[in-house]
């Protein structure tokens, strides 16, 4: 392969593992007279964080609400992008949004400038080194709440390890310290009643070398048991997990309500739409051809559901379907 030849090819289809990838999905095709229907959640992660983080974070489940009912009206992701560009959210371009969009993914959970430049990486896009301190600086004073409940968390876990078996909360998290299980363990208790372990705490002194200078700095952090090595707790960390495990929990929920909709003898139906696979934020499902809108029907109705355990989040599915699983149905016949 020459290098014109390379350059144009990169130009046309980008990286090859990224090219790869995005056959992964069309591998799985429904069987013969069956259709695959799948659906996923809008922003899940996006709305758990600010649920988890409770009274403080209404003001933007407010603007999850405002949308879901009315989609016509700018999303949280144009109303970010429209603080960090200084323009009316109504005015906000695709571009904006995007940016608005990766400013929300990226700082959520306590990163800054190299968790920015991590997403927009993955997104593709560029941004000036400048922009991305500016879009930090932004989004923390648009949203008071992130750092409100960053500290919440931080306090109630310290405050858990050290004062043993008394609970302490943070928005809709529980915490409490048992130093008697695996050589210490915090346990996050989340609204649904799943605990989340952090086994052998333990406080270290690191010693870090700046490559450049050669100067050493040290500092304490808080470390704990992650399979074969070490974790370290802060207040990112103590934001992420719940809100993936509190999503998970979501999921499996939604999995057995499908379930127990196709075992109850009164909602029986005439078709059957088996779970064939899931992810984080996504339920697979095939169903025959002659039941497709009854099942994605089905389908909508049970992600779109909030569980008695998390009463007051708002949640909006898409639903899509095809013969084979893709991530976006190509305009094609193949």
């Amino acid at each position: 392969m020459n290098v014109e030849l390379a350059i144009e090819q990169l130009q046309q289809y980008g990286p090859i593992p990224k090219t790869l990838s995005r056959v992964i999905r069309p591998v799985f095709i429904a069987p013969p007279d069956h259709t695959t229907v799948w659906s996923d959640w809008s922003a899940i992660e996006a709305r758990v964080l600010p649920y988890l983080a409770g009274e403080s974070g209404e003001g933007v489940l407010d603007i999850f609400r405002t949308n879901d009912a009315d989609p016509s009206l700018p999303d949280v992701y144009k109303i970010e992008a429209s603080g960090i560009y200084n323009t009316d959210a109504n005015e906000v371009t695709k571009p904006q949004r995007q940016v608005g969009k990766v400013a929300i993914l990226a700082l959520g959970f306590g990163g800054g400038v190299g968790a920015l430049s991590a997403m927009a990486t993955g997104y593709g896009i560029h941004l000036e080194e400048a922009f991305k301190h500016e879009i930090v600086g932004t989004w923390r004073a648009n949203n008071p709440w992130a750092k409100g409940f960053w500290d919440a968390l931080n306090k109630a876990f310290y405050s858990a390890w050290d004062n043993a078996g008394t609970a302490y909360e943070a928005g809709r998290l529980v915490y409490l310290y048992d130093p008697s299980y695996l050589g210490g363990t915090m346990y996050c208790v989340m609204p649904d009643g799943t605990i989340l372990s952090y086994s052998f705490l333990r406080r270290e002194k690191r010693v870090e070398v700046d490559e450049d200078t050669g100067v050493e700095t040290s500092k304490w952090v808080t470390t704990y048991s992650k399979g074969y090595e070490k974790g370290s707790i802060w207040h990112g960390i103590l934001a992420e997990n719940p809100t993936q495990g509190f999503a998970a929990s979501i999921l499996r929920n939604s999995l057995d309500e499908l379930d127990r909709i196709h075992e109850d003898k009164a909602l029986l139906w005439s078709g059957r739409q088996p779970v064939v696979g899931h992810t984080h934020d996504e339920i697979i499902t095939q169903v025959h051809e002659k039941d497709v809108e009854e099942g994605t029907t089905i389908l909508k109705a049970v992600m779109e559901k909030t569980p008695d355990f998390a009463v007051g989040l708002p949640l909006v599915a898409e639903v899509t379907e095809n013969w084979f699983y893709s991530k976006n149905v190509p305009e094609m016949v193949l």
